[in-house]
């Protein structure tokens, strides 16, 4: 069964080996909301239960881990994504990439800037989608360059999984959060599924934000916390929207998007900002 992963918003890449750690930070300036969408499959809780914080086809991440592995080794790449240990020199803190993260003991002060981790074990990068390009210091000299690039706000991960349904299930990162668990039945031999990590209005059925030229990406300041006393956290500016990348990830079709009455007829597809939450590596 071929699991497909979309990785949309705010989030920090780290692979170490054959494990992609999506980690989504802690925002307290511009609070951000968790949260996997089933796209492909069919959903389903288990006899007698209720989702403690989801909906039929979501999962809330929020708090929580959750890994997919896959049980042979793929030739995975890294994600087309700045990395931003490379450009500050500093690493990610190391506690974020441990198997089992608990926000407790000398462990607290460090996990408490995640606010969610999804993880992918033997898996493959299938590709990239940017929807604006920036001003951003990508040599790393705390200068943001002349020549605006494009930065992904959508990374796209495969992993084979065994036959059958999927299981998903989260497990907390601090007291207080329980795990859940969900059955997704696959359709056509595939599960697709969306992690989001966006501000609440920014989820699917919002309609799109407007920005101006030069507008400062405050969000980005959030992935500089996830690395280890970082020396310089230059900000990307916006340039314009363009969309870029690869249109099909293996073989992604978008869902139609709900069209919520604010959004009028030939208005951009709404859901995740691609310029308030673009993704980086570590």
């Amino acid at each position: 069964m071929k699991l497909i992963i979309r990785f949309s918003g705010l989030l920090l890449y780290a692979r170490r080996g054959n494990r992609l750690h999506a980690l989504a930070p802690v925002s307290p300036m511009h609070p951000h909301v968790s949260v996997l969408y089933v796209e492909r499959g069919t959903p389903d809780w288990p006899a007698g239960t209720a989702p403690q914080s989801g909906l039929a086809g979501q999962v809330m991440l929020d708090g929580r881990r959750l890994a997919f592995e896959g049980p042979t080794p793929q030739n995975s790449g890294d994600p087309k994504v700045p990395n931003l240990s490379t450009l500050t020199g500093s690493s990610v803190r190391p506690v974020l990439l441990e198997k089992e993260p608990f926000e407790s003991g000398n462990d607290a002060a460090d996990v408490a800037y995640l606010a969610a981790r999804v993880t992918a074990v033997n898996g493959m990068r299938c590709g990239e989608r940017s929807g604006a390009t920036f001003f951003f210091d990508a040599d790393g000299d705390g200068v943001l360059d002349p020549t605006p690039v494009a930065l992904a706000n959508e990374v796209f991960w495969s992993v084979m999984m065994p036959t059958g349904d999927l299981t998903v299930e989260t497990l907390p990162l601090r007291t207080g959060v329980q795990g859940e668990r969900m059955t997704i039945t696959p359709a056509g031999g595939e599960v697709w599924v969306t992690v989001y990590h966006v501000p609440q209005d920014e989820l699917p059925g919002n309609p799109p934000k407007q920005h101006q030229p030069g507008e400062v990406i405050h969000h980005f300041d959030a992935l500089y916390d996830l690395l280890k006393n970082p020396n310089k956290r230059v900000l990307p500016e916006f340039d314009q929207e363009v969309a870029s990348g690869d249109l099909n990830p293996c073989g992604w079709v978008d869902p139609a998007p709900p069209a919520p009455p604010a959004v009028k007829a030939g208005a951009p597809v709404p859901g995740a900002d691609p310029v308030t939450c673009v993704g980086g590596g570590g």
